[in-house]
């Protein structure tokens, strides 16, 4: 699943930033950075167009469970 992602991500001139949810914050930045660097070697993915967030269990979630990646693919107005 991450390889044909990562197939997509490096296709595109936008910036793209990896949230992780669920567990420590601490967990979530170092899930979130593992996702980066997985992206970055084995996709091409350029390294100053992917950013980490790792939010734990500070933002709202859909049960206690709930451990998730969302990537946000933000497009600037040229």
């Amino acid at each position: 699943m991450l390889d044909s992602l990562g197939e997509k991500i490096s296709s595109t001139d936008n910036e793209i930033v990896v949230e992780s949810h669920g567990g420590s914050v601490e967990n979530s930045i170092m899930r979130a950075n593992n996702i980066i660097q997985y992206l970055i070697r084995y996709s091409n993915v350029r390294p100053d167009r992917i950013f980490a967030v790792g939010f734990g269990q500070i933002a709202p979630q859909i049960g206690a469970e709930n451990s998730r990646l969302d990537f946000v693919i933000i497009e600037y107005n040229k």
